[in-house]
């Protein structure tokens, strides 16, 4: 029979560390009020111990998890996405952060998965729903107290935000061409249903109304 390793406890940590169990936690807590010197104690003795804590029991005391969660909401994945979320991934683990995923086929569905993100006591959510029209007051009633930050910019949106300028990186561009004398500038943008496909289209348009008064006819639309 093999016999089963005990697992360390923050009260064995705290007898070889020459201290109290409370002042353990309030190490594993970052907490300001421990001496640097009782800290490093603490933190050899629990790696000494192989000591690994208890991130619900943390939890619970600090009412944070060190977890975000990104909630992806009918997005056509891989690719340059796969790339964004590996970003992500890494950007959160720079911080001291987990990264849980979330993929919704359906919109209806991002109720749902705010819910259970809640329910994980995350610290936050990343939101990457290109279609979703919704306005900053139903988002944060949704959210229900939950930080949220919206990857790429919704018109008329005053919550955070992480993306490009579709608008100037447009612009940009065509001005580009016209300046090398191109006239009959066509663009191909992504399904007008999405948030951004819209804003490059309306900015190919608009910016070629100001060049040329519409000369170049506009794409149809699907």
């Amino acid at each position: 029979m093999v016999l089963k390793k005990k697992k360390t406890t923050i009260r064995d940590v705290a007898m070889v560390a020459g201290v109290s169990y409370q002042t353990v936690s309030r190490v594993m807590n970052d907490n300001d009020s421990v001496a640097e010197e009782t800290r490093r104690r603490v933190l050899r003795a629990m790696h000494d111990l192989d000591f690994v804590p208890n991130k619900i029991a943390q939890m619970l005391t600090t009412n944070r998890s060190h977890t975000l969660e990104l909630i992806v909401v009918g997005v056509m994945h891989g690719g340059r996405f796969a790339e964004s979320i590996k970003s992500m991934v890494q950007a959160a683990g720079d911080t001291g952060y987990d990264l849980l995923v979330t993929m919704e086929d359906d919109i209806d569905k991002l109720g749902f998965a705010l819910g259970n993100a809640a329910a994980r006591l995350v610290d936050g959510v990343v939101i990457y729903a290109p279609s979703l029209r919704i306005s900053d007051e139903k988002l944060l009633q949704v959210c229900n107290g939950m930080p949220l930050v919206r990857r790429d910019y919704v018109p008329g949106s005053h919550l955070a935000w992480v993306g490009f300028d579709q608008v100037h990186a447009t612009c940009m561009a065509i001005e580009y061409l016209i300046e090398l004398g191109h006239r009959h500038i066509a663009a191909i943008p992504p399904s007008l249903n999405l948030i951004n496909g819209e804003w490059r289209y309306q900015t190919w348009k608009a910016t070629l109304l100001r060049y040329f008064l519409l000369k170049t006819s506009p794409i149809p639309r699907d």
